[in-house]
């Protein structure tokens, strides 16, 4: 572990844009609100319940209530009698984390089936596999999720050269790679020690926003100025910014279904 960099951040703090929106946007009446109550589905994984954990520690501290609470397998394919529930507890807001696609789809494609398109979904990873688009078309219109900010030029000079790939896939590599590469050039030696202590010592804004590492985890160090993922919202297999507000490419958009 202790020659171990993440370029990431812990999952849980992935969150914290995401979050910082939802409060925000429930506060001021962008997304409307009745009783302050979420029901949340996630994965047992060790990634779903990193991030469902840090959900139920905001909403709770704010005073929201959990009226369903699932953990489901990965690869879970049978959502409706868990639908079923949230349709009768009928929550504000449904937020949904798994890294699976299978289920990710499934899912959303059994809250059209039972007509529950006029709830506001806050997804997971799985919108984020390439997959995911041709699995349920244009069913996760309006549904919002994390989003890391990649720097233009890299996106355009990528997507020129590959049609089909994934910037916000990609660009970890990218930076990785030029981080290493920085490390090598200050140790001035191809020693394991000394290469990981200029590791440690990184400090490079790249293509994936600012990279600094946490010396006591390892774990890049996440919030404004550094690493901060913010919010987005689905729309025909891509995503826009909506948060930060400063930097939102597009404002947050009711879906038209909704119904209260």
């Amino acid at each position: 572990y202790g020659t171990s960099w993440m370029v990431d951040p812990p999952s849980s703090k992935m969150q914290d844009g995401i979050l910082t929106f939802f409060l925000d946007a429930t506060a001021s009446g962008l997304i409307p609100t009745e009783n302050k109550t979420i029901a949340i589905i996630s994965e047992d994984s060790d990634w779903g319940k990193s991030v469902r954990n840090a959900w139920v520690n905001v909403i709770e501290d704010n005073d929201w209530k959990v009226v369903v609470d699932e953990v489901v397998s990965s690869g879970e394919a049978d959502f409706y009698s868990i639908l079923q529930n949230v349709k009768k507890q009928d929550p504000d807001i449904i937020k949904i984390e798994f890294t699976s696609v299978t289920s990710g789809a499934a899912l959303v494609k059994q809250i059209d089936e039972l007509g529950m398109n006029g709830y506001i979904v806050f997804g997971g990873y799985y919108m984020k596999q390439s997959e995911f688009y041709g699995l349920v078309g244009n069913l996760a219109n309006y549904h919002l999720n994390i989003l890391e900010s990649v720097d233009k030029t890299f996106e355009d000079n990528l997507l020129s050269k590959y049609s089909n790939a994934s910037p916000t896939t990609a660009v970890w590599s990218y930076d990785a790679i030029h981080i290493a590469a920085e490390a090598y050039a200050r140790a001035k030696s191809l020693d394991k020690a000394a290469v990981n202590i200029a590791i440690g010592e990184t400090d490079y804004e790249g293509a994936l926003m600012r990279t600094v590492f946490d010396e006591k985890d390892h774990f890049t160090i996440s919030g404004e100025g550094y690493k901060y993922y913010g919010a987005a919202q689905y729309f025909d297999g891509s995503f826009t910014t909506i948060f930060p507000y400063d930097t939102a490419k597009s404002e947050f958009k009711l879906t038209p279904d909704w119904v209260k």
